[in-house]
Protein backbone atom coordinates (compact mmCIF):
# COMPACT_ATOMS: atom_id res chain seq x y z
CA UNK A 1 0.00 0.00 0.00
CA UNK A 2 2.83 2.49 0.95
CA UNK A 3 4.76 1.47 -2.40
CA UNK A 4 1.93 2.32 -4.58
CA UNK A 5 0.96 5.29 -2.60
CA UNK A 6 4.88 6.58 -3.23
CA UNK A 7 4.40 5.71 -6.92
CA UNK A 8 1.33 7.37 -7.74
CA UNK A 9 2.83 10.18 -5.75
CA UNK A 10 5.92 10.62 -7.86
CA UNK A 11 3.98 10.24 -10.94
CA UNK A 12 1.33 13.32 -9.84
CA UNK A 13 4.16 15.48 -9.20
CA UNK A 14 6.29 14.85 -12.32
CA UNK A 15 2.67 15.09 -14.32
CA UNK A 16 2.55 18.63 -12.38
CA UNK A 17 5.79 19.49 -12.72
CA UNK A 18 5.69 19.11 -16.84
CA UNK A 19 2.30 20.38 -17.12
CA UNK A 20 3.19 23.57 -15.07
CA UNK A 21 5.68 24.19 -17.71
CA UNK A 22 3.92 23.26 -20.83
CA UNK A 23 0.74 25.21 -20.00
CA UNK A 24 2.83 28.26 -19.96
CA UNK A 25 1.28 30.52 -22.96
CA UNK A 26 3.98 32.09 -25.75
CA UNK A 27 3.86 34.33 -28.29
CA UNK A 28 6.06 35.32 -31.70
CA UNK A 29 6.03 38.09 -34.28
CA UNK A 30 7.08 36.61 -38.28
CA UNK A 31 9.66 37.89 -40.23
CA UNK A 32 7.98 40.88 -42.03
CA UNK A 33 7.41 40.36 -45.34
CA UNK A 34 8.30 43.04 -47.90
CA UNK A 35 6.68 43.94 -50.97
CA UNK A 36 7.83 46.26 -53.62
CA UNK A 37 11.11 47.90 -54.89
CA UNK A 38 12.97 49.46 -52.27
CA UNK A 39 10.52 48.31 -49.53
CA UNK A 40 13.25 46.06 -48.21
CA UNK A 41 15.42 48.25 -46.68
CA UNK A 42 12.81 50.04 -45.53
CA UNK A 43 11.01 46.68 -44.03
CA UNK A 44 13.94 45.59 -42.13
CA UNK A 45 13.98 48.96 -40.14
CA UNK A 46 10.12 48.40 -39.67
CA UNK A 47 10.80 44.40 -38.78
CA UNK A 48 13.41 46.01 -35.74
CA UNK A 49 10.90 48.51 -34.71
CA UNK A 50 7.89 46.20 -34.50
CA UNK A 51 9.81 43.41 -32.71
CA UNK A 52 11.05 46.00 -30.05
CA UNK A 53 7.32 47.37 -29.82
CA UNK A 54 5.46 43.68 -29.92
CA UNK A 55 8.27 42.86 -27.00
CA UNK A 56 7.32 45.39 -24.91
CA UNK A 57 3.40 45.15 -25.32
CA UNK A 58 2.64 41.14 -26.58
CA UNK A 59 0.33 40.13 -23.48
CA UNK A 60 2.19 36.47 -22.92
CA UNK A 61 5.99 35.93 -22.92
CA UNK A 62 7.85 35.78 -26.20
CA UNK A 63 9.18 32.59 -28.59
CA UNK A 64 12.20 33.68 -30.29
CA UNK A 65 11.00 34.67 -34.06
CA UNK A 66 11.51 32.25 -36.77
CA UNK A 67 13.82 32.43 -39.05
CA UNK A 68 11.53 32.19 -42.24
CA UNK A 69 9.03 34.67 -43.03
CA UNK A 70 5.13 33.16 -43.71
CA UNK A 71 5.48 31.88 -47.34
CA UNK A 72 8.45 29.27 -46.05
CA UNK A 73 6.28 28.42 -42.95
CA UNK A 74 3.41 27.84 -44.85
CA UNK A 75 5.10 25.28 -47.32
CA UNK A 76 6.92 23.37 -44.26
CA UNK A 77 3.04 22.84 -42.99
CA UNK A 78 1.41 22.36 -46.62
CA UNK A 79 -0.80 25.62 -46.84
CA UNK A 80 -1.69 28.57 -48.26
CA UNK A 81 -3.34 31.43 -47.52
CA UNK A 82 -4.62 33.67 -44.75
CA UNK A 83 -7.05 31.49 -43.39
CA UNK A 84 -7.30 30.57 -39.56
CA UNK A 85 -6.35 26.34 -40.03
CA UNK A 86 -3.92 27.32 -42.06
CA UNK A 87 -2.46 30.08 -39.84
CA UNK A 88 -3.24 27.64 -36.80
CA UNK A 89 -1.02 24.95 -38.41
CA UNK A 90 1.95 27.67 -39.08
CA UNK A 91 1.40 28.52 -34.96
CA UNK A 92 1.22 24.69 -34.31
CA UNK A 93 4.36 24.35 -36.16
CA UNK A 94 6.43 27.44 -34.41
CA UNK A 95 4.96 26.50 -30.71
CA UNK A 96 2.82 29.72 -29.88
CA UNK A 97 -0.77 30.53 -29.30
CA UNK A 98 -0.63 33.94 -30.24
CA UNK A 99 1.03 34.90 -33.72
CA UNK A 100 1.77 38.00 -35.97
CA UNK A 101 2.27 38.45 -39.50
CA UNK A 102 3.39 41.79 -39.90
CA UNK A 103 3.69 42.66 -44.21
CA UNK A 104 4.72 45.78 -45.72
CA UNK A 105 4.17 46.91 -49.01
CA UNK A 106 5.57 50.02 -51.35
CA UNK A 107 3.46 51.72 -54.47
CA UNK A 108 3.87 54.79 -56.09
CA UNK A 109 5.88 55.91 -52.47
CA UNK A 110 2.90 55.15 -50.41
CA UNK A 111 3.56 52.17 -47.60
CA UNK A 112 1.39 50.16 -46.34
CA UNK A 113 1.51 48.74 -43.38
CA UNK A 114 -0.59 45.40 -41.79
CA UNK A 115 -0.27 43.37 -38.76
CA UNK A 116 -2.38 39.95 -38.44
CA UNK A 117 -3.14 38.25 -35.36
CA UNK A 118 -4.09 35.15 -34.86
CA UNK A 119 -5.17 33.70 -31.29
CA UNK A 120 -5.47 29.81 -31.17
CA UNK A 121 -7.27 30.16 -27.88
CA UNK A 122 -9.92 31.33 -29.17
CA UNK A 123 -9.13 31.06 -33.11
CA UNK A 124 -9.71 34.93 -33.16
CA UNK A 125 -8.25 36.25 -36.67
CA UNK A 126 -7.54 40.34 -36.17
CA UNK A 127 -5.68 42.90 -38.65
CA UNK A 128 -5.06 46.51 -38.77
CA UNK A 129 -3.40 48.29 -41.62
CA UNK A 130 -2.52 51.89 -42.38
CA UNK A 131 -0.75 53.88 -44.64
CA UNK A 132 1.84 56.35 -44.65
CA UNK A 133 3.38 58.54 -46.93
CA UNK A 134 7.41 58.74 -45.30
CA UNK A 135 9.44 56.52 -43.58
CA UNK A 136 9.01 58.89 -40.48
CA UNK A 137 4.98 58.36 -40.55
CA UNK A 138 5.50 54.51 -41.18
CA UNK A 139 7.64 54.35 -38.06
CA UNK A 140 5.17 56.72 -35.85
CA UNK A 141 2.45 54.06 -36.73
CA UNK A 142 4.08 51.18 -35.60
CA UNK A 143 2.81 51.50 -32.04
CA UNK A 144 -0.94 52.49 -32.18
CA UNK A 145 -1.11 49.16 -34.80
CA UNK A 146 -0.10 46.99 -32.19
CA UNK A 147 -1.83 48.78 -29.26
CA UNK A 148 -4.81 48.43 -31.56
CA UNK A 149 -4.16 44.83 -32.75
CA UNK A 150 -3.87 43.58 -28.51
CA UNK A 151 -6.49 45.80 -27.71
CA UNK A 152 -4.73 48.27 -25.27
CA UNK A 153 -5.29 51.54 -24.63
CA UNK A 154 -3.18 54.17 -25.67
CA UNK A 155 -0.32 56.01 -23.46
CA UNK A 156 -1.00 58.45 -21.44
CA UNK A 157 -0.53 61.79 -22.50
CA UNK A 158 2.33 63.73 -21.50
CA UNK A 159 2.15 67.01 -19.50
CA UNK A 160 3.24 69.84 -21.63
CA UNK A 161 6.09 72.03 -20.12
CA UNK A 162 5.11 75.73 -19.65
CA UNK A 163 7.99 77.89 -19.27
CA UNK A 164 8.05 81.70 -17.72
CA UNK A 165 5.11 83.11 -20.31
CA UNK A 166 2.89 80.22 -19.53
CA UNK A 167 2.87 79.24 -23.34
CA UNK A 168 2.74 75.79 -23.61
CA UNK A 169 5.60 73.57 -25.39
CA UNK A 170 3.92 71.18 -27.69
CA UNK A 171 5.39 67.21 -27.01
CA UNK A 172 7.33 65.78 -29.45
CA UNK A 173 5.34 62.62 -30.94
CA UNK A 174 7.51 59.53 -29.49
CA UNK A 175 8.18 55.45 -30.51
CA UNK A 176 8.84 54.97 -27.34
CA UNK A 177 5.88 54.35 -23.93
CA UNK A 178 6.73 56.62 -20.79
CA UNK A 179 9.64 56.04 -19.05
CA UNK A 180 7.40 54.72 -16.31
CA UNK A 181 5.77 52.60 -18.14
CA UNK A 182 9.54 50.42 -19.55
CA UNK A 183 10.33 50.73 -15.64
CA UNK A 184 6.95 48.92 -14.65
CA UNK A 185 7.36 46.20 -17.43
CA UNK A 186 11.43 45.97 -16.98
CA UNK A 187 10.41 45.37 -13.09
CA UNK A 188 11.63 41.66 -11.86
CA UNK A 189 8.60 39.74 -10.46
CA UNK A 190 8.71 36.58 -8.38
CA UNK A 191 9.71 33.61 -10.87
CA UNK A 192 6.43 31.54 -10.39
CA UNK A 193 7.58 28.86 -13.30
CA UNK A 194 11.01 28.06 -12.01
CA UNK A 195 9.32 27.82 -7.96
CA UNK A 196 6.70 25.33 -9.29
CA UNK A 197 9.62 22.96 -10.77
CA UNK A 198 11.61 23.85 -7.93
CA UNK A 199 9.28 23.03 -5.92
CA UNK A 200 8.15 19.58 -7.70
CA UNK A 201 11.42 18.62 -7.58
CA UNK A 202 12.27 19.11 -3.87
CA UNK A 203 9.04 16.44 -3.35
CA UNK A 204 9.71 13.86 -6.37
CA UNK A 205 13.28 13.49 -4.53
CA UNK A 206 11.19 13.24 -1.25
CA UNK A 207 9.26 9.95 -2.86
CA UNK A 208 12.47 8.55 -4.31
CA UNK A 209 13.66 8.64 -0.29
CA UNK A 210 10.44 6.77 0.77
CA UNK A 211 10.96 4.31 -1.97
CA UNK A 212 14.63 4.15 -0.89
CA UNK A 213 13.80 3.54 2.79
CA UNK A 214 11.09 0.48 1.59
CA UNK A 215 13.77 -0.87 -0.51
CA UNK A 216 15.98 -1.50 2.25
CA UNK A 217 13.44 -2.98 4.25
CA UNK A 218 12.98 -5.26 1.83
CA UNK A 219 16.57 -5.87 1.70
CA UNK A 220 16.78 -6.11 5.88
CA UNK A 221 13.82 -9.14 5.18
CA UNK A 222 15.60 -10.65 2.44
CA UNK A 223 18.52 -10.77 4.16
CA UNK A 224 16.94 -12.06 7.55
CA UNK A 225 14.87 -14.49 5.90
CA UNK A 226 14.54 -18.39 7.31
CA UNK A 227 15.65 -20.32 4.31
CA UNK A 228 15.18 -23.38 5.66
CA UNK A 229 11.73 -24.36 4.05
CA UNK A 230 10.15 -23.84 0.63
CA UNK A 231 8.03 -21.40 2.24
CA UNK A 232 10.96 -19.17 3.59
CA UNK A 233 12.58 -19.34 0.33
CA UNK A 234 9.16 -17.79 -1.56
CA UNK A 235 9.07 -15.17 1.20
CA UNK A 236 12.51 -14.34 0.58
CA UNK A 237 12.19 -14.82 -2.84
CA UNK A 238 8.99 -12.20 -2.60
CA UNK A 239 11.15 -9.72 -0.30
CA UNK A 240 13.95 -8.87 -3.09
CA UNK A 241 11.61 -8.58 -6.24
CA UNK A 242 10.23 -5.86 -3.84
CA UNK A 243 13.72 -4.67 -2.99
CA UNK A 244 14.83 -4.40 -6.52
CA UNK A 245 10.91 -2.77 -7.81
CA UNK A 246 11.66 -0.02 -4.98
CA UNK A 247 15.36 0.64 -5.71
CA UNK A 248 14.23 0.97 -9.14
CA UNK A 249 11.51 3.49 -8.08
CA UNK A 250 13.52 5.25 -6.28
CA UNK A 251 16.32 5.96 -8.85
CA UNK A 252 13.72 7.21 -11.01
CA UNK A 253 12.08 9.37 -8.89
CA UNK A 254 15.92 10.74 -7.79
CA UNK A 255 16.88 11.13 -11.19
CA UNK A 256 13.46 12.76 -12.54
CA UNK A 257 13.72 15.16 -9.10
CA UNK A 258 17.70 16.59 -9.64
CA UNK A 259 16.69 16.94 -13.22
CA UNK A 260 13.86 19.43 -11.95
CA UNK A 261 15.79 21.07 -9.70
CA UNK A 262 18.66 21.44 -12.15
CA UNK A 263 16.27 22.64 -14.83
CA UNK A 264 14.31 25.38 -12.41
CA UNK A 265 17.73 26.63 -11.16
CA UNK A 266 19.13 27.25 -15.22
CA UNK A 267 15.75 28.15 -15.72
CA UNK A 268 15.85 30.99 -12.76
CA UNK A 269 18.76 31.97 -14.43
CA UNK A 270 18.26 32.51 -18.39
CA UNK A 271 14.92 34.13 -17.21
CA UNK A 272 11.35 32.57 -15.92
CA UNK A 273 9.91 33.63 -19.20
CA UNK A 274 12.18 31.05 -21.20
CA UNK A 275 10.28 27.74 -22.36
CA UNK A 276 11.26 24.70 -19.36
CA UNK A 277 10.67 20.80 -20.05
CA UNK A 278 11.41 17.84 -18.68
CA UNK A 279 10.69 14.41 -19.52
CA UNK A 280 11.58 10.81 -18.40
CA UNK A 281 11.31 7.27 -20.09
CA UNK A 282 13.35 4.02 -19.26
CA UNK A 283 16.68 5.23 -21.05
CA UNK A 284 16.64 8.07 -18.74
CA UNK A 285 15.51 11.80 -18.14
CA UNK A 286 16.02 15.04 -20.43
CA UNK A 287 15.05 18.60 -19.30
CA UNK A 288 15.16 21.46 -22.23
CA UNK A 289 15.47 25.13 -21.12
CA UNK A 290 15.79 27.76 -23.64
CA UNK A 291 16.83 31.40 -23.03
CA UNK A 292 20.28 33.58 -22.71
CA UNK A 293 22.63 34.72 -19.68
CA UNK A 294 23.02 38.26 -19.78
CA UNK A 295 19.78 40.06 -19.98
CA UNK A 296 18.34 41.35 -23.26
CA UNK A 297 20.26 41.46 -25.96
Amino acid sequence: MIRASAMAFGAALLLLTSAAAAQEERAAMLQTAANGAGAESVGSAFDRLARTRFERLAPMPLDAAPPLPLEDLQLAVGCVGESADCLRAVAERVGVQVMVVPSLELSNGTFVASFLLLDTRDDALRRVTRRADSENELFERVDPMLRELFDLPPPEAEEPAVDGNSHAASPEPALLPPASEDDAEDAPGFPVGPAIVGGGGLAIIAGGLIAGGLAMGAQNAYAEADTSSRTGVDAAQAHLSDAQTDAAIANVLFAVGGAAMIGAVVWWLVGADSPFGVSASPEGVALSVHGSFGGDS
